[in-house]
């Protein structure tokens, strides 16, 4: 980390939804077209009755975003 400062470098990034939408979500999906961010590839659905499962497969790191779906 130091280095980077040292740098003149600068990290910025969005946790938990901390940006401006407008312009944030454009440039994601202009991202996901150019093939840098496939997000689809980060979500995993689940039937709810194997909430268990999901919740496994996310501390395992199989999966990134677990979707319960309710019938």
């Amino acid at each position: 980390m130091f280095e980077m400062v040292n740098a003149g470098c600068s990290y910025i990034g969005c946790n938990q939804g901390d940006c401006y939408p407008q312009e944030f979500l454009p440039d994601l999906l202009t991202a996901n077209q150019l093939g840098k961010f496939p997000y689809d590839q980060l979500i995993k659905t689940y039937p709810a009755r194997d909430i268990e499962k999901a919740a496994q497969d996310i501390h395992s790191g199989k999966t990134v975003k677990a979707v319960l779906l309710w019938d």
